[in-house]
């Protein structure tokens, strides 16, 4: 197994690693924008949430989301997103309800309406 360096040769590590921190810079503004309330980030911040917190999260989450900004694209952009996430079975759930609003596009559910 040979181990494949995080920056490329040009580039010194303290280089790589502040594109990392300026990742990292730009991951957070982005989750910011796309869980305002905090409600995601909160129950990914607890070490053992209560059973049932998942579900609160979600909805608290897609009640704060910007007026324009379409639940299934933010989903899929929090996926994408570095994060230190704690890895509880209510972190799981959410993760799992994150990826079911990931799969139905606002674009997508009006052409389903529209065919009735």
């Amino acid at each position: 197994m040979s181990f494949a360096p995080s920056f490329s040769p040009d580039e010194s590590p303290e280089s790589a690693a502040a594109a990392r921190a300026g990742d990292r810079e730009r991951g957070e503004r982005l989750l910011r924008r796309l869980d305002p309330s905090a409600s995601l980030r909160a129950l990914f911040a607890l070490d053992d949430p209560p059973e049932g917190l998942a579900e609160e999260a979600l909805i608290g989450w897609l009640i704060a989301l910007p007026d324009g900004v379409d639940p299934a694209d933010a989903a899929r952009a929090l996926f994408h997103l570095p994060a230190d996430r704690c890895h509880s079975a209510e972190a799981e759930r959410l993760s799992g309800l994150l990826e079911q609003v990931a799969r139905f596009p606002a674009a997508s559910l009006s052409r389903r309406r529209r065919r009735r």
